[in-house]
């Protein structure tokens, strides 16, 4: 089942996040990034839950900070393995973790993104 998720994540889904440029996030492991950018959006960080939806999150807001167009793409020629969870019981918890780190990023920008209007 973990490889028909990832084929209908990362074929359907991705892609057509991609196309409208609204990618939340790029998996480490699939992930090209600008060095220069990532740097300057404040790096990787290491006590992030989601640290790919984090340095995304943080590399669009230098982005627009910035007033600089950017573009989050998804190629979907990609050739790259990972592994799977390789027990029933992680493959059921796996969802609620990530989806748990995913709601935990979103409250902290919008937090941040409220701040910034003053609200």
């Amino acid at each position: 089942f973990q490889d028909l998720e990832y084929a209908r994540s990362y074929l359907v889904g991705k892609q057509a996040l991609s196309s409208i440029n609204a990618m939340q996030n790029v998996s480490g492991g699939f992930g090209f990034f600008d060095t220069e950018i990532v740097i300057k959006a404040g790096g990787y960080d290491g006590d992030s839950f989601a640290e790919d939806m984090d340095m995304i999150a943080r590399m669009i807001r230098y982005m627009c900070d910035s007033g600089e167009d950017y573009r989050i793409v998804q190629i979907p020629e990609i050739c790259c393995w990972t592994e799977g969870p390789n027990t029933v019981n992680i493959i059921i918890i796996q969802p609620s973790v990530y989806h748990i780190h995913y709601f935990h990023t979103i409250l902290l920008y919008v937090i941040n993104l409220l701040n910034n209007f003053n609200v």
